[in-house]
C-alpha cells in the first residue's frame, strides 16, 4: 500500500499517481486513465524533445483498449497562428497550438442554450453579451445581459443557471451540422468540447465584463495588451488575437474588392483625411507611391 504526496493505493485496488510531464513519467508503463491538467502550459507541448504530452499519454493506455482514456483540460493560452483564418465549419476553432489544436481534430462540441420564446438553440458566447456604453467598468458590467441570436429575446444574468441546466452539447456531424452525440458526430477517436467563458457555472457575467472593460481601459491608455490577453484566455475562454494582427487580418483581397471605389485617376477620393507619399530610392530612379487615407466617418 502506498500513501504519500504523489502516490495513493485504494482499498479496491485502484492506484493514483500525481506526476509531472517528463519522459520518464509518460513512457514505459500502462496507465488506463491519464488526466492532463492546465494543458496549454509550454511544458506539455514538447516533452524533452519527444513530442506533445497528449500523444505520449495516449500511448500509455493503449493496452486498456476501449477502457483507456486520456483527458486534457485547460484555458486556451496560445495565440492564433493565421491572421487570415476564417472557420470552414460552425464549430471549428482558430489554428492554435495546444488544446485547441487537439479540439479541432475531435468532434468539436459546443454548448447550446434554447431560447424560451422562439425555441431556437444558440451558443452563449462573449459577443452575445451586451452592456451600457456609459459608466465605470463595474457599473456597466452590473447591467450585462444577452439576447437570443434568432429572435432577440433578452436573457438576464440571473437566468444563467436555469439555461445551463437545460443546455445541450452539440457536436459537428461529418457535413459540419451541429448534432447531439447520439446522432453521429465526425468520425474521430477524440471527443472534444469547448466551453466559452460566459457559460461557465462559476464565472458571473458581471465579473467577466468588468475584467474585460478594465483591461480595455489599460490597453487604450498604455497600449499594453497583457491584461487583455489574460482576460481573453482565462475569462472568455478564447485564444488571443494580438491587436496588430486583428487590424492586418482585415486587409484581405475580398476586403479590398468590397471597398474599391470608382473615382478619377490621380484625384483623391471624397472623404480623404490625409495623403501619404512614400519614396524608395533605387539605382538610377525614384519609386513613388501615394496613398489617400479616408476618414472613419
Amino acid at each position: 500500500m502506498k500513501d504519500n504526496d504523489h502516490e495513493k493505493t485504494f482499498t479496491g485496488g485502484a492506484r493514483l499517481t500525481l506526476d509531472w510531464p517528463v519522459s520518464a513519467k509518460l513512457s514505459g508503463r500502462s496507465v488506463p486513465l491519464v488526466l492532463l491538467s492546465d494543458y496549454d502550459h509550454e511544458q506539455y507541448q514538447d516533452v524533452e524533445g519527444e513530442g506533445p504530452a497528449f500523444e505520449m499519454a495516449r500511448s500509455r493506455n493503449t493496452s486498456a483498449m476501449s477502457l483507456g482514456f486520456t483527458v486534457a483540460e485547460t484555458s486556451p493560452r496560445f495565440p492564433i497562428l493565421d491572421e487570415t483564418w476564417s472557420p470552414s465549419s460552425p464549430h471549428e476553432a482558430p489554428p492554435c497550438e495546444g488544446a485547441l489544436g487537439i479540439y479541432n481534430t475531435g468532434t468539436r462540441a459546443r454548448l447550446y442554450w434554447t431560447c424560451r420564446d422562439c425555441g431556437s438553440p444558440f451558443q452563449i458566447t462573449f459577443d452575445r453579451l451586451e452592456w451600457p456604453k456609459e459608466g465605470t467598468p463595474a457599473e456597466r458590467a452590473s447591467e450585462t445581459y444577452c439576447s437570443c441570436l434568432h429572435c432577440g429575446s433578452v436573457i438576464e444574468a440571473r437566468h444563467k443557471a436555469e439555461f445551463n441546466r437545460a443546455a445541450q452539447w452539440l457536436h459537428e456531424a461529418p457535413d459540419g451540422t451541429p448534432v447531439p452525440i447520439e446522432d453521429g458526430p465526425r468520425d474521430t477517436p477524440t471527443l472534444s468540447y469547448w466551453l466559452h467563458g460566459p457559460a461557465a457555472a462559476l464565472a458571473s457575467w458581471e465579473r467577466i465584463v468588468t475584467r474585460y472593460l478594465s483591461a480595455m481601459e489599460v490597453f487604450d491608455r498604455t497600449g499594453n495588451e497583457k491584461s487583455l490577453q489574460g482576460v481573453t484566455n482565462l475569462d472568455l475562454g478564447l485564444p488571443y488575437r494580438p491587436r496588430g494582427m486583428s487590424n492586418s487580418a482585415k486587409i484581405t483581397e475580398q476586403t479590398l474588392r468590397d471597398n474599391a471605389t470608382d473615382h478619377e485617376w490621380q484625384v483623391a477620393p471624397l472623404g480623404t483625411s490625409f495623403i501619404l507619399v512614400s519614396v524608395d530610392v533605387q539605382n538610377g530612379r525614384f519609386v513613388v507611391q501615394v496613398h489617400a487615407h479616408l476618414s472613419n466617418g
